[in-house]
């Protein structure tokens, strides 16, 4: 879908145009008149900065909370422990195991954790390659 986007002429410079005036305007909407731009650049970084490890913070206080795990005994850990049992039956076929089809419910709900568990891996890689570059620009 990208390359049909990319193909649209003037699609990828509207967009950055459009990214630069928004920047712009965040910008404006922070800035004083005794504070200069890149002051308050720095100061929009720091704030990010602190907004970072806050969330790295929860994310741990959440992690060290027993419900965590308990939640994650129950939702996440045996969906991954059934799909690594299928790839393991299928790497070694000469060991004569099997596996048993969960059911269809079942099935439906592994897919849905296995589909968040790597798109929200996917999507925090790639979101944070463009912000990464973004800032360095």
């Amino acid at each position: 879908m990208f390359g049909l986007l990319a193909m649209i002429p003037g699609f990828l410079n509207g967009l950055v145009t459009w990214l630069n005036k928004r920047e712009d305007t965040a910008l404006e909407k922070f800035r004083v008149d005794t504070v200069s731009g890149k002051e308050v650049s720095i100061e929009l970084i720091k704030g990010e900065i602190a907004r970072t490890n806050s969330l790295r913070d929860v994310g741990i206080a959440a992690m060290n909370h027993p419900i965590w795990w308990a939640a994650w005994a129950l939702g996440v850990f045996p969906v991954l422990g059934y799909h690594a049992a299928v790839f393991w039956v299928s790497i070694f076929p000469g060991l004569g195991w099997t596996i048993l089809k969960v059911p269809p419910d079942q099935l439906e709900f592994g897919k849905l954790v296995v589909q968040y568990m790597f798109g929200i891996g996917g999507v925090t890689a790639v979101t944070g390659t463009i912000m990464s570059r973004w800032a360095k620009r």
